[in-house]
């Protein structure tokens, strides 16, 4: 104990206000840093993807033009020097293990600011809930999970809010508030939300209202430009991805009356029912303060905002958290100073409900989920170089399985269902693909967020088209480059191939079929030039009474990088059985076009 210390004094006090406060941290890195690398064994999520990707060109163009203008930069500016410490391209599931790492760090980063947003808004005790309702938050936790830029922005805005608090006398004070506002705008264009709460807490607090309104705008400029001074350089690009977020976000089926539901359900359910409802008392409590109108402010146009799209994410209510965690520690110290005996069994019982939802979430993404154990049964049980249909991305062992994702449209992936060995389908896609498959294996989920049950199916012999390949011979072929030998094509031998050259406009390749038939099938083979292939190869088939007309069709191998070697290496196009007399096959003509092999299967009787 310090010289002069005496039981009871301030000092032991802070040191157990401290301690107790290093507890939560570690509570919430435990919760953010656990099962952080779930999924990273197969393809990652389109929305991790456009990140990292993104970086990914800038280090390698050794620029800082971020080129995803749906977003603003700094997010792609707070991952570049975490990726750097690898080697791209492409970056591989340690890179975004790393990334990942990023955002967890800033979620324990959020709980500590929401500790001093509670504690400027109720005091030490207030700050501490505050700290732990954030630690235990369902949907802070999950956020956490995956690379996504709401949990930085809770982190942007929570520091905006304490900055509000200083609003005052001195216009540097809007001016601070302006720079993490600015900050704030350039990781996320949805921190617009926090403009009305710095224009409430500023309305409601004495001082120079119309110049630190104004210094706040400026400032919040200078700080968006710094931080992302693409968006401003290409700002039609930036204007026009801002856009196409916004469509993105109205091309639901909902109501405003469900999505209103949902979000304020959801409020409720990531804070607790019972933190929610100490909440509102904060908010009673406080009601004069300028803070606690612009919390209120900045969760209610978030939500009225939402409200009106059609697609609904809970994450979308993660960077007004802080706040709302704030307000609970408020209505916290409220109600335990009124009822002293119930100060403990109310903290356990408002943090004990979000923390078993986030502790279940932890404990299913940490367990091998049903894309984990549908791959490890693969790779145990099917024959190596067999094609695999999935539903979702699922990661395959490189050169042993190829992969091959659905297209959405049940017809071609019919198709391609009746083509492989084996599919893997989750039960939210479409039954009519799989319909008389045989089962060969069901993986079901460890728990609620460990996946959707899979299961394994091969489509029986009776099912599976049988096919007759044409022989073909150079008299069939002919090209819109005249003059060119074209018995490589049908020789039989990959390694031997012809070089179309590259011409200004579009160019053609022609078999004549010698009668009608009905083409199900056309590979093209790769051989030595695989890596140069063309994939925007489009069929037409001539009409009956004359004409040519393109046919839709689907591919049944994946890109040549990730074919197993043993099948040599092709293009394989399924279409549903067309009758015709002729093929052509057109290609842009502005690069050269190597191809070893023109092999057509029709539908045999």
């Amino acid at each position: 104990m310090p010289s002069g210390a005496v039981p009871g004094s301030p000092v032991p006090r802070e040191r157990a206000s401290w301690a107790l406060l290093l507890v939560i941290l570690g509570l919430a890195a435990a919760l953010r840093f656990t099962g952080l690398g779930w999924g990273l064994r197969h393809e990652p999520h389109i929305d991790e993807r456009v990140f990292v990707e993104a970086v990914e060109q800038m280090l390698v163009e050794r620029d800082l033009d971020h080129r995803f203008y749906q977003y603003p930069g700094l997010m792609f500016y707070l991952l570049a020097p975490v990726l750097a410490l690898f080697d791209p391209p492409p970056f591989g599931a340690t890179a975004y293990l790393a990334a990942r790492g990023l955002i967890a760090a800033f979620g324990v980063l959020g709980v500590f600011l929401g500790y001093r947003l509670g504690r400027t808004l109720g005091g030490e005790r207030a700050g501490l809930f505050a700290a732990l309702v954030l630690a235990v938050s369902p949907a802070d936790v999950h956020s956490a999970h995956m690379l996504r830029p709401d949990v930085a922005l809770q982190v942007l805005a929570t520091a905006t809010l304490l900055a509000c608090c200083r609003l005052g006398a001195r216009v540097g004070d809007d001016v601070r508030a302006g720079a993490w506002l600015g900050a704030a705008l350039a990781l996320k264009f949805s921190a617009v939300f926090l403009v009305p709460a710095y224009l409430a807490a500023r309305a409601l607090r004495p001082g120079p209202r119309v110049k630190g309104v104004l210094a706040a705008g400026v400032t919040a400029a200078v700080a968006f430009a710094l931080l992302s001074p693409y968006a401003l350089l290409h700002l039609f690009d930036f204007v026009g991805g801002v856009r196409e977020q916004v469509v993105h976000h109205y091309q639901g089926d909902q109501t405003s009356t469900s999505t209103l539901g949902f979000y304020l359900g959801h409020l409720a359910r990531t804070l607790g029912p019972l933190a929610a409802a100490l909440a509102a008392v904060g908010a009673w409590q406080r009601r004069r303060d300028p803070l606690t109108a612009a919390v209120l402010v900045q969760v209610g146009a978030t939500v009225a905002v939402l409200s009106t799209a059609d697609t609904r994410f809970m994450r979308h209510l993660v960077p007004s958290l802080g706040g709302l965690a704030a307000l609970a520690g408020v209505g916290f110290v409220a109600v335990s100073e009124r009822f002293q005996r119930l100060a403990l069994p109310l903290a356990l019982a408002a943090t004990l409900l979000p923390l078993s939802h986030a502790v279940a979430y932890v404990r299913d993404v940490a367990r091998p989920s049903t894309w984990d154990r549908s791959a490890d049964w693969i790779a145990a049980h099917v024959p190596e170089g067999s094609r695999v249909l999935t539903s979702q991305p699922l990661g395959l062992e490189s050169g042993r399985h190829e992969a091959l994702r659905a297209t959405g449209d049940a017809r071609l992936d019919r198709l391609l269902a009746l083509e492989v060995e084996l599919v893997v389908w989750d039960e939210g896609s479409a039954p009519s693909v799989v319909a008389g498959f045989e089962t060969r294996q069901v993986v079901d989920p460890l728990g609620a967020a460990n996946g959707r049950r899979m299961t394994l199916l091969a489509a029986p012999a009776a099912l599976r088209p049988r096919y007759e390949r044409l022989k073909l011979g150079v008299d069939a072929l002919s090209s819109s480059e005249p003059g060119l030998a074209l018995e490589p094509l049908v020789d039989g031998a990959p390694a031997s191939f012809v070089l179309f050259p590259p011409q200004p406009t579009t160019r053609w390749v022609q078999v004549e079929l010698g009668a009608a038939h009905r083409v199900a099938r056309v590979e093209l083979g790769l051989g030595a030039k695989a890596r140069t292939a063309r994939s925007g190869v489009e069929l037409q088939v001539r009409r009956p009474e004359g004409g040519w007309r393109k046919v839709e069709v689907v591919d049944a191998r994946p890109h040549p990088a990730l074919q197993a070697r043993a099948r040599g290496l092709s293009r394989l196009m399924l279409l549903e059985p067309t009758e015709t007399t002729a093929l052509r096959l057109v290609y842009d003509g502005r690069k050269g076009w190597p191809l070893a092999e023109v092999l057509v299967d029709v539908v045999s009787e």
